[in-house]
């Protein structure tokens, strides 16, 4: 039998809490193509990667914040 790797999928709920937006918000972003989304039947669910890719895609370096002040 050939060992399969674990894979990691979250649902829209779980992508929200850590994004800290609704379950919506989450679809909305999938549908707009802003966070990367996995549909398995009806259902859509997100890898930890694409929540890491979308949180370095949409923050600043903390350098550009201090020039800010």
């Amino acid at each position: 039998m050939i060992a399969m790797p674990e894979i990691v999928l979250l649902t829209l709920q779980e992508a929200g809490d850590i994004l800290g937006v609704s379950s919506y918000t989450v679809r909305e972003w999938i549908n707009q193509g802003k966070l990367e989304g996995v549909r398995i039947g009806v259902r859509w669910k997100v890898r930890p990667e694409a929540i890491e890719r979308y949180i370095d895609r949409n923050t600043k370096p903390e350098e550009e914040y201090k020039d800010q002040k």
